[in-house]
């Protein structure tokens, strides 16, 4: 760059400032305004979008996907807590059995009756365990048995927008009519039993739901 071009663009930079000297606080009001203004968009944006988010929840928490998911997390938060109270239980249990081995003779009444309510105690966790992992599988079943639904609702569509002449497939529709209510019954059917099994106190009991859960 040349000396005169220098010249040129010193001038011209001296006029901008000159310029914005002179109108600064109209420059500085109009910024003020566009900043108020893009303020104001954003915030009706950011409650429009959680407005929207909130209403998608609420429709997925009302749907059978947010129905089964909101049972995957109760089986698998009680799953959790079981295996780590049977843990604690058999440290218990070993620590009893220690103590009394390091007595001489027959252990006494007292030691005998806590080990056996710490027994009895983890052969619930056990029967819970084995209850919520069995939920938690059936309720995968139903999630698969869902997204194939939708999928072979997908491809049938397609078909139909192929064909020139589609045929209705009554028996077809009548099985699309029966799934939602036998899966209703289902999914009742096992919030009724994790629902009586969180009760339930006596392995026994607990037993008996497992057996139907497992085979239900």
């Amino acid at each position: 760059m040349n000396q005169s071009n220098r010249l040129l663009w010193v001038f011209f930079g001296l006029a901008i400032l000159l310029l914005l000297s002179r109108f600064f606080a109209f420059i500085r009001g109009g910024i003020f305004l566009v900043a108020g203004l893009g303020a104001v968009a954003v915030l009706v944006w950011g409650i429009i979008d959680l407005i929207r988010i909130r209403k998608a929840q609420r429709r997925f928490q009302e749907s059978p996907e947010g129905w089964i998911d909101n049972l995957k997390q109760q089986c698998a938060s009680w799953l959790h807590q079981n295996r780590l109270e049977l843990q604690g239980i058999e440290s218990n249990i070993r620590d009893l059995k220690k103590a009394m081995d390091l007595k001489q003779g027959r252990p006494d009444a007292e030691s005998g009756t806590i080990l056996k309510g710490f027994e009895q105690e983890r052969q619930l966790r056990l029967v819970r365990i084995s209850f919520f992992q069995s939920c938690l599988e059936k309720l995968d079943t139903l999630m698969q048995r869902r997204e194939l639904a939708r999928l072979l609702e997908e491809k049938k569509k397609r078909l139909r927008e192929l064909r020139e002449n589609p045929v209705e497939d009554l028996l077809a529709g009548e099985r699309q009519e029966e799934a939602p209510g036998q899966e209703t019954l289902e999914l009742e059917t096992i919030q009724t039993l994790v629902e009586r099994m969180q009760g339930l106190t006596d392995w026994e009991e607990a037993e008996k739901l497992e057996r139907e859960m497992r085979d239900g």
